[in-house]
């Protein structure tokens, strides 16, 4: 499951002393367009970078991304896949082994909170592969400033808009690779709300788009379009992310499951045509040209 963006600013109305809520805005833009301000999140696509803390900028070994969280985000990705791992006592961001490159989780949220105090209506999806207490994720949070800013989802009810998310000031959407963390808004991912593909391909023959995890009637489909042999690098993207075979997967995928993708994950997103592929599913319904 992302998009070029230019750097946006809310105007916000004026508001009535009794309300309870806040009077809705009229951003430049959300997603990329103002029309999609009013488009609920599961009716979005998204760019979503694979374990997007690991990052060669960064020192990071065998990374899986070139830029680090803070770039992604001024690209266009507005979906990182990260891994939480116990580390020094708290809840580090690592991609396996911390010694081969590791950033505090507090930090690594502190840069999303940086990017929503000027893109108030971009919203954000986490997916945690989570191996840490979830308290120690939502203490991180609270450091992080951006524990309020965390969406609570409730059971049943449809998915709020872009601009609804931005003008309540919760334009993070967090989800967890496991069942449920116990913290109201770390959302149970593939139990309640994601479906995705298989994700161990080698190479492009592989790719398939079969349900792996989740269930199809969940509301985001994750597409998972990157290559481990054994590992990621950049030659590898270079084989997968470019069209015609990126975005004529998407669509694939979309055919084969009867409705359309919300994210796609790669590797080295800035290799390829990722970016460009997610801007025409959100203006067109379709990944193609």
């Amino acid at each position: 499951m992302l998009l070029l963006l230019s750097s946006l600013a809310a105007c916000t109305g004026a508001v009535d002393s009794a309300a309870s809520t806040p009077a809705a805005s009229t951003p430049a833009a959300c997603h990329g367009a103002t029309e999609r301000c009013d488009l609920p999140l599961d009716q979005v696509a998204i760019a979503m970078t694979h374990n997007g803390m690991s990052n060669a900028d960064e020192g990071w070994l065998g990374p899986n991304q070139t830029h680090g969280i803070s770039q992604q985000l001024a690209d266009g990705v507005r979906g990182l896949m990260l891994d939480v791992h116990p580390w020094e006592d708290e809840a580090y961001l690592c991609h396996g082994p911390c010694e081969l490159g590791a950033e505090r989780l507090a930090d690594g949220l502190a840069r999303i909170g940086r990017f929503h105090d000027d893109h108030p209506h971009e919203v954000v999806v986490l997916m945690l592969e989570n191996y840490v207490d979830p308290t120690w994720i939502a203490a991180a949070a609270e450091e992080a400033g951006v524990a309020d800013r965390a969406y609570t989802h409730p059971a049943g009810a449809t998915w709020p808009t872009l601009r609804e998310l931005g003008d309540a000031g919760t334009p993070l959407v967090v989800f967890s690779q496991g069942d449920g963390e116990g913290v109201p808004w770390i959302h149970a991912g593939y139990r309640d709300h994601v479906w995705d593909t298989p994700y161990a391909a080698q190479t492009a023959d592989d790719f398939s788009c079969d349900l792996l995890r989740g269930d199809a009637a969940h509301p985001f489909f994750l597409v998972n379009h990157f290559l481990t042999r054994p590992s990621a690098r950049v030659e590898l993207a270079e084989e997968v992310n470019h069209d015609p075979l990126l975005s004529a997967r998407i669509d694939q995928c979309a055919d084969e499951a009867g409705r359309a993708v919300s994210w796609v994950a790669v590797d080295f997103y800035d290799v390829g045509d990722l970016l460009a592929a997610v801007e025409r599913m959100n203006a067109t319904g379709r990944a193609t040209p």
